[in-house]
């Protein structure tokens, strides 16, 4: 996963949020984005929106309020 965010992070010329399950990711993710918010979920998969919507919308939100 994070070889191709790789290639996308070099295009990216604005914020960017990542929402993850995995709170190892985060140094990985920060290390490529000049301008990156981390989030993470607790009692997710890979569903993040759907299986706990009220975790990930509140972060979405948040981050948006910011631009």
């Amino acid at each position: 996963m994070i070889g191709d965010m790789a290639s996308v992070a070099r295009q990216v010329r604005c914020p960017a949020l990542s929402i993850s399950i995995n709170p190892e990711d985060a140094s990985a993710v920060s290390a490529l984005f000049d301008d990156v918010e981390i989030g993470h979920v607790v009692g997710a998969g890979h569903f993040l929106q759907i299986e706990v919507p009220e975790q990930f919308n509140a972060m979405v939100t948040t981050f948006l309020g910011k631009l």
